[in-house]
C-alpha cells in the first residue's frame, strides 16, 4: 500500500472515496440478508459471518487508503500494513466461503477468496508498485459484489417468503391483528392495530393483556368510544363513526401459548343492522296500524249492518203492528189461526228483504277492502260455477285474507284457482311471516274445514317453503 504514496492526491482521494461507497454497499448487503429466511439455521448464519468478515475486510482496506491519505497530506512516509491482522482475517474468511460453498453446493461463493488473496501483504511483494492496480480491481469487485447481493436480496424479498413480507402483508391487512405471550408481551402487532389503540385510547400499548383487561374490558381508559356487546363479542364505535369488533383466541403451540387479538371494521355491517331495526320498527307500527284497520272494518260493518237489521225490522214489525191497530179500531178481533199466519209471515218478510250478494261481489268487495288496506291482491282463476261452492271459497278466502294481514304481517295475498279432470283446487298463498310454532286451529280454519268436508273435501295447511293453505274438492263428489 506504501505504493500509494507515489500517485496523486486526486488518485489517493478517489481510492478513499471508493472504498468508503464499498463500506456502505457492503453494509447494505449485510442488513439485507437479515430479512431473508433460510430453513436451514446453520446456513443462515454462517453466511451472515461471512458477510460481517467481508465488511471487516473491506474496512480494513478502506482505513488503509484514509490513512496513506493523512499522512501524505501531512508530509509523512508511513504505513502500518496489520499483516498478521490481516492473515488472521483471510483465514476466517476462506474457511467461512468454504462451508457456504459446499452447504449450498455452488462455487462461485470462493471467488471472494482469490479477491481477497490479492490484497494480502504477500501481494504487495509480488506485484510492487502494480499493486493498487490490484487493490483498486478488488475494492471495485467487492462493491460490485455488494449491489449484486442487494439486488438479488430484493427480488427475493418480492417474489418469495421472508420476514419483512410477512410484516408487509400483516400491515396491508385491512383488520386489526395482535398475537402475544401468555403475559401479554407482544411478539407481532400489525398497522391497523396500532392505529386502533390510538384512536380507542390515545396511545400504543407495549402488552397486549393490559390493553385488552383495562381497555376493552375494564373501559378505563377508552375515549370518546362506545362498546356494545354481540354475544362473547365486543363492538367499538368509534368517534369517526366506524364500528369494531374485537375477538380474543388462545392459540397452543409446542406447549406454548399464545393469544391472538384480531379487531375487523364491520361498520358496513353495523349500518345495515341499524338500518333492519328501523325497518323493523316501521313494520311493527304498520302491523298495528293494519290491525286497528281491521278492527274498524269489522266494527263499523257490523254496526252498518245491525242498524240495517234494525231499520228493516223496525219497518216489518211496524207495518204488521198498524195492520194490528187498525183492525182492532174496526172491532175486529184477531183469532189464532190469524196470529199464527201474521207470525209466519213476518218471519218470511224478514228474510225476503234481506239483500243478495253473489260470491263474484262478494270476492270484489274482498279485493277492494285489501287494496284500501295497502295490501296486495292477487286472483288467479276463477271462482267455480256453481254458487255454493264459490260461496265457500269467498268465505274460506276472506278468512285466509285476515289471518294473513293480522297474523303473518302479509303485504301480498295470492289466490289460485285451478279445476281440472281431478277436481277443483285453490291455494292461498301471501308474504307474510310463517308461524314458528304449530299452528292451533282456532274457531275460523275449523268452521272452514267443516264446510269443505261437507262437500267430500279435504283442506291442509303447510308452512315450509312459505305459508300455503290448500283446498281439494274432487270431482264427482262435492255434489254428493
Amino acid at each position: 500500500m506504501i505504493e500509494l504514496y507515489h500517485y496523486a492526491d486526486w488518485v489517493r482521494i478517489l481510492f478513499c472515496v471508493v472504498g468508503f461507497f464499498c463500506v456502505v454497499m457492503q453494509t447494505a448487503a449485510l442488513v439485507y440478508g437479515f430479512y431473508h429466511l433460510y430453513q436451514d439455521i446453520y446456513l443462515r448464519w454462517t453466511e451472515h459471518i461471512l458477510e460481517v468478515l467481508i465488511l471487516l475486510q473491506i474496512l480494513i482496506l478502506a482505513w488503509f487508503s484514509a490513512q496513506i491519505l493523512e499522512y501524505a497530506t501531512l508530509g509523512f512516509v508511513f504505513f502500518d500494513g496489520k499483516h498478521l491482522l490481516r492473515y488472521g482475517l483471510f483465514c476466517l474468511l476462506a474457511i467461512t466461503s468454504t462451508v457456504v460453498s459446499i452447504k449450498r453446493q455452488l462455487y462461485y461463493p470462493l471467488w471472494i477468496v482469490l479477491v481477497t488473496v490479492f490484497t494480502l501483504p504477500v501481494a504487495e511483494y509480488i506485484f510492487g508498485k502494480a499493486f493498487p492496480v490490484f487493490f483498486a480491481a478488488a475494492l471495485l469487485c467487492y462493491t460490485l459484489r455488494s449491489i449484486h447481493i442487494i439486488l438479488l436480496r430484493k427480488h427475493e424479498l418480492k417474489i418469495t417468503l421472508s420476514a419483512n413480507s410477512i410484516k408487509m402483508a400483516i400491515d396491508a391487512l385491512p383488520i386489526g391483528i395482535l398475537f402475544s405471550k401468555k403475559n401479554g408481551h407482544i411478539i407481532l402487532i400489525n398497522t391497523c392495530m396500532k392505529n386502533l389503540m390510538m384512536t380507542l385510547t390515545g396511545k400504543i400499548y407495549r402488552n397486549a393483556k393490559n390493553f385488552y383487561q383495562d381497555c376493552l374490558i375494564n373501559e378505563k381508559y377508552l375515549l370518546t368510544c362506545k362498546r356494545h356487546l354481540i354475544g362473547e363479542d365486543m363492538v367499538y364505535l368509534t368517534h369517526e363513526g366506524s364500528a369494531w369488533m374485537f375477538t380474543k383466541e388462545a392459540i397452543q403451540m409446542k406447549q406454548q401459548v399464545y393469544y391472538q387479538l384480531i379487531g375487523a371494521n364491520i361498520t358496513e355491517r353495523w349500518d345495515m343492522i341499524s338500518v333492519l331495526e328501523d325497518q323493523n320498527r316501521k313494520l311493527q307500527k304498520q302491523s298495528e296500524e293494519l290491525k286497528q284497520a281491521i278492527f274498524n272494518i269489522q266494527s263499523i260493518c257490523y254496526k252498518e249492518e245491525s242498524l240495517r237489521i234494525k231499520s228493516h225490522f223496525h219497518d216489518v214489525l211496524g207495518y204488521r203492528i198498524a195492520l194490528l191497530l187498525r183492525g182492532l179500531r174496526e172491532n175486529k178481533i184477531p183469532n189464532e189461526v190469524m196470529l199464527a199466519e201474521w207470525a209466519k209471515d213476518f218471519m218470511a218478510d224478514l228474510r225476503k228483504n234481506e239483500p243478495t250478494q253473489s260470491a263474484k261481489a262478494h270476492l270484489d268487495a274482498i279485493a277492494q277492502t285489501m287494496e284500501n288496506i295497502g295490501i296486495a291482491f292477487h286472483l288467479k282463476g276463477q271462482l267455480p260455477e256453481e254458487e255454493a261452492i264459490a260461496s265457500i271459497f269467498t268465505e274460506i278466502i276472506l278468512e285466509a285474507s285476515t289471518n294473513a294481514v293480522r297474523h303473518g304481517l302479509a303485504q301480498d295475498v295470492i289466490i289460485e284457482i285451478e279445476e281440472n279432470e281431478t277436481g277443483l283446487h285453490m291455494r292461498i298463498k301471501n308474504s307474510g311471516l310463517t308461524p314458528k310454532g304449530e299452528i292451533v286451529e282456532g274457531s275460523g280454519i275449523s268452521e272452514m274445514r267443516r264446510k269443505i268436508e261437507m262437500l267430500k273435501g279435504s283442506l291442509a295447511i303447510f308452512t315450509e317453503p312459505e305459508f300455503e293453505l290448500y283446498v281439494c274438492i274432487p270431482k264427482g263428489e262435492r255434489r254428493g
